[in-house]
């Protein structure tokens, strides 16, 4: 759902709240829906015997035997190439090479490569999750900006400390299953630490993607100033209760979970809505 969002986002931006062309527009939804889908499959295939020793995806599918590796493949490459289809169909080739190649990321470089050696994984492997909005700015353009790149590396420095958080509150499940994440390897403290380096850098990255962007108004600049002020503030406090019990620590990683749901949900939406308004009024 992120990922349609991501480039919906993109797109409305690019376009400056004017989708002219609704077989480009229904195409890329369509076919971002079917290669967010295709990179989920094939990830739940690769990971499916660690996913086995992790409560929270012990139950999925390919973990639980209610889909053999066979019928993973073929769904996988049935949404694969539905989502190509529709990209080169109906949007345009650079946004298709755009689109296949985060999936191909996403399962190579991440799922297979980075994840189980490195606790850089994440913060490598995050660009796969990136990519949408590019997608959403090629469609319009042809080209990719440097708007989109400033959306693209904002999610880029958004993954690490979403994730983080995740992996500590799974500290078991994702040392059970022998994946080296950064709170698991190097403790609590030091992921607090890194998170709030790069909670900083999407504090600053969204207010200067919203400012330098033609299709936005100041009501996007202070959004991403406020939303981004809010996450930050999460991970200082973070930061300042990791010595306190281990009910305050768990509350503080929790909040800091919703606070980067809230302002990436957030931003998307009021830059997607602030484009349409500023393409109604010109």
């Amino acid at each position: 759902m992120m990922q349609v969002l991501a480039a919906l986002c993109g797109y409305l931006v690019a376009s400056q709240g004017r989708p002219a062309n609704w077989v480009v527009f229904l195409s890329l939804m369509a076919g971002g829906a079917f290669f967010a889908a295709a990179g989920s499959t094939l990830n739940q295939i690769v990971e499916r015997r660690s996913d086995q020793l992790m409560s929270r995806t012990k139950d999925r599918p390919l973990a639980s035997g209610r889909m053999s590796p066979l019928l993973g493949w073929i769904w996988g490459t049935f949404l694969f190439t539905g989502g190509l289809l529709f990209f080169l169909l109906g949007v345009n080739p650079l946004a298709a090479a755009i689109s296949a190649c985060g999936v191909l990321y996403y399962v190579i470089v991440y799922t297979i490569w980075l994840k189980p050696r490195s606790t850089l994984n994440i913060v490598v492997g995050g660009a796969a999750g990136a990519v949408a909005p590019l997608a959403g700015w090629a469609a319009v353009a042809g080209t990719v900006p440097l708007s989109a790149w400033l959306f693209f590396l904002l999610i880029v420095l958004w993954t690490p400390p979403h994730f983080w958080a995740i992996a500590s509150l799974r500290a078991d499940d994702y040392r059970a299953a022998g994946f080296p994440m950064l709170p698991v390897v190097a403790g609590d403290a030091e992921a607090a630490r890194q998170m709030l380096i790069y909670a900083v850098l999407v504090l600053v990255v969204g207010v200067v993607f919203a400012q330098t962007s033609t299709s936005l108004s100041p009501a996007s600049t202070l959004a991403a100033l406020a939303v981004g002020s809010y996450f930050t503030w999460k991970v200082v406090r973070l930061n300042t209760v990791l010595k306190s019990s281990p009910q305050e620590k768990i509350s503080a990683f929790r909040k800091v979970f919703g606070a980067s749901i809230v302002y990436l949900w957030i931003c998307m939406l009021v830059f997607s809505v602030d484009a349409l308004v500023k393409g109604m009024v010109i």
